[in-house]
């Protein structure tokens, strides 16, 4: 497996590769090292966070005492300078592999009463971070952006990810951390100038999950959702950190978050979603697109597409979109987002806003106000009032209106949506689109799904997993290259055919430099998988937390009375909190075995298995 190829070399200290090529050091995120094309161990944890504190430094020197009380702290050991001096000589054979016995060799030297970590930026991925924001500062436009996002590129996570230390050293990495925060910034206000916002929002979306609460990066990721053509995610982005910063601080957003915020809602509701810049459509889901090209074709009908998280259902309504609009339909989306500080009847806003600005500029302002947000008029005049628009603008064109993300929709919308789709006039197609766990659809949703079951002109669209060969194909078009034999299928094993999770994997696979089948079944879960498989257990309380661990270290499907007896609880209180932990979309019921469980997919139970506390592995293996 090799790593990202993107360390720039500007210095001559990298002289000495060694067995089996040049070394290159990884700490913006896990410590990784490698030689050429193998990753190799950094020694044990203490010598690995030697390492990795050297790395911090680099190109300056830590004297020997700082770095025990760094390791140690007060609990060093009377050998501690002895442990430093054995550490050290390991670590120089590592970083190069023929060097002579007693030899200081060429990147960790001797200063003082300490050492020097000697590494430029085709060695260390920190060099190379900070070589191309300097690049950046020292230049303008298109071309400051582009040293800006090779940097932000170098990331993979916190800095020194997994490494446990004292409050010192942490505040190190930290600190760099801080760096990584601070370019995202101003990477973000370049790329929006630029027209570029969407290049940016991987970067941003990993710093806003690193730092919750920063305003400046969860301003920036705000404010670029919202130029990339993304409003939804953008309030649902501010709605998270608002809740956020009462919750935990008590303290209302500052002034520049509330500005983006602000900016987005004022920003003209777009009337579909940017395309994908790599998929030209979904892959493996030719027979649901049938059926809605069938109901645009028709003219009339209503359509409920759902699946699991993850199975694709955004990008088949983005494709039907597109094709409805080729067709000349007017497509009109509204978005419901996920948590307390959405507006209420929010997707609706978005819709109504839309079909008045399709309308003749004289008819403008008197449908504005004939739809004002429910509150202001009565609600069945409210609702009366949207179908007359939405019948006055299909008199016109066939109208599309698509409704994403239903499960996170309140109770209003949901109203208004079943009111809609019993008086929707001729030539308006509806469609909904909806998570059939994770969560668990709520009463309002399963009343709104009844209904929707009754009307004539219903059809019910189920996501299922991606096979084997149309996996092959999501990773080919993901990635732009040719697989290796037996990569699509080593990640449908791992992935179980989830389009996201194999997307992810096989970005992971392409940022390593290897699409092999080996490396597909051997390399560490995708950092966007972990944060998600954690949102999903956020609220988990420490009992269903403590056997979901359990049976990811227990490994692939399993049997509740051996997962009881391992968890240390009785059948009854495992049987509740596996149904909790189903409703997830984390585990599901072995068919034909009720006594059985089993992971929804490899690539969630690793997840899991590594927020897994040393001791509980410890602790499973005696039994």
């Amino acid at each position: 497996m090799t790593s990202v190829s993107v360390f720039t070399s500007t210095t001559g200290v990298e002289k000495r590769a060694g067995a089996g090529g040049p070394v290159r050091l990884q700490i913006l995120g896990p410590l990784r090292v490698w030689r050429g094309d193998t990753e190799v161990e950094a020694g044990p944890r203490q010598q690995a966070y030697l390492l990795a504190l050297l790395l911090s430094r680099a190109g300056r020197p830590v004297s020997t005492g700082d770095l025990i009380e760094l390791i140690w702290a007060q609990d060093a050991p009377a050998s501690a300078v002895n442990v430093i001096h054995k550490y050290v000589g390991s670590l120089r054979h590592i970083l190069e592999p023929g060097l002579p016995a007693r030899e200081a060799g060429s990147h960790l030297l001797r200063r003082g009463t300490g050492y020097q970590l000697e590494a430029g930026p085709a060695m260390l991925d920190l060099a190379a971070f900070r070589h191309h924001v300097n690049r950046a500062r020292d230049r303008s436009g298109a071309e400051a952006l582009e040293h800006h996002l090779t940097a932000l590129g170098l990331w993979r996570g916190p800095a020194g990810d997994g490494l446990a230390g004292g409050t010192a050293a942490m505040s190190i990495f930290a600190g760099i951390d801080g760096e990584f925060f601070d370019a995202c910034v101003k990477a973000a206000d370049l790329a929006v100038a630029l027209g570029r916002a969407d290049r940016v929002l991987g970067p941003l979306q990993l710093a806003a999950t690193m730092a919750p609460l920063h305003e400046p990066v969860q301003t920036s990721l705000v404010a670029a959702l919202g130029a990339a053509g993304r409003p939804a995610q953008a309030l649902s982005v501010y709605a998270t950190v608002r809740g956020r910063l009462a919750e935990e601080l008590g303290v209302e957003p500052g002034a520049a978050l509330q500005r983006a915020y602000r900016q987005v809602l004022n920003r003209s509701v777009t009337h579909r979603p940017q395309p994908a810049p790599v998929m030209t459509g979904p892959v493996g889901r030719a027979r649901e697109l049938a059926v809605l090209d069938g109901a645009v074709r028709d003219g009339r009908g209503l359509v409920v597409v759902q699946g699991e998280p993850g199975v694709g259902k955004t990008s088949v309504l983005e494709e039907a979109a597109e094709r409805a609009g080729r067709a000349g339909a007017l497509v009109v989306w509204g978005h419901c987002l996920e948590g307390e500080g959405t507006p209420s009847m929010w997707p609706w806003t978005q819709v109504t806003a839309a079909l008045v600005e399709s309308l003749p500029a004289a008819e403008r302002e008197r449908w504005r106000q004939l739809v004002t947000p429910a509150g202001e008029c009565a609600r069945f005049r409210l609702f009366e009032q949207v179908v007359a628009l939405i019948g006055r603008v299909s008199a016109d064109r066939p109208v599309m209106l698509v409704l994403d993300d239903l499960h996170w929709a309140d109770a209003g919308s949901l109203e208004l949506f079943s009111h809609v789709a019993a008086a929707a006039p001729a030539g308006t197609v509806i469609v909904g689109a909806l998570r059939d766990r994770a969560p668990e659809p709520a009463p309002a949703l399963s009343r709104l799904l009844a209904a929707a079951a009754r009307h004539p002109g219903h059809r019910r669209i189920r996501l299922g997993p991606l096979g084997p060969a149309d996996v092959a194909e999501l990773v080919r078009r993901e990635t732009g290259r040719d697989l290796g034999p037996g990569v699509g299928r080593r990640i449908h094993a791992r992935t179980a055919g989830n389009p996201f999770l194999a997307r992810e994997l096989s970005r992971l696979l392409a940022d390593e430099g290897v699409l092999t089948a080996d490396a597909a079944a051997r390399v560490g879960v995708p950092p966007t998988v972990r944060d998600v498989v954690r949102g999903r257990m956020a609220d988990l309380d420490d009992g269903a937390r403590h056997l979901l661990q359990t049976a990811a270290l227990m490994g692939g499907d399993g049997e509740i009375g051996r997962l009881a007896r391992a968890a240390g609880v009785d059948a009854g209180v495992c049987l509740a909190r596996l149904a909790a932990l189903e409703a997830l979309a984390l585990i599901e019921r072995v068919p034909d075995d009720p006594y059985a469980f089993r992971f929804r997919h490899d690539l969630i139970r690793e997840s899991i298995a590594a927020s897994a506390p040393l001791r509980q592995l410890t602790r499973l293996a005696v039994q």
